[in-house]
């Protein structure tokens, strides 16, 4: 059902357009974001690093000798 009121509410001619945001003079912000981005990226980093240079030995004890573990002689449930 529509309606026939073609009269115009008076809140719909009351709307005041809105003002600008104010400006950010903060400094500390962009220095604290790059300083999360160096810091996420140099983790990273050195995540990789470990991880292509890690090695890994076992010394069986009865037999005297050394095996070194392969990434695909890892268990399931790492």
């Amino acid at each position: 059902m529509t309606s026939n009121d073609t009269t115009t509410p008076p809140y719909a001619t009351t709307v005041k357009p809105m003002a600008p945001p104010p400006e950010n003079k903060d400094i500390i912000g962009p220095v604290v974001d790059v300083g999360l981005r160096f810091l996420l990226f140099a983790t990273a980093l050195v995540a990789i690093i470990v991880m292509v240079t890690s090695k890994q030995t076992k010394l069986v004890p009865f037999l005297g000798i050394s095996i070194v573990a392969k990434f695909t002689q890892s268990p399931a449930f790492v």
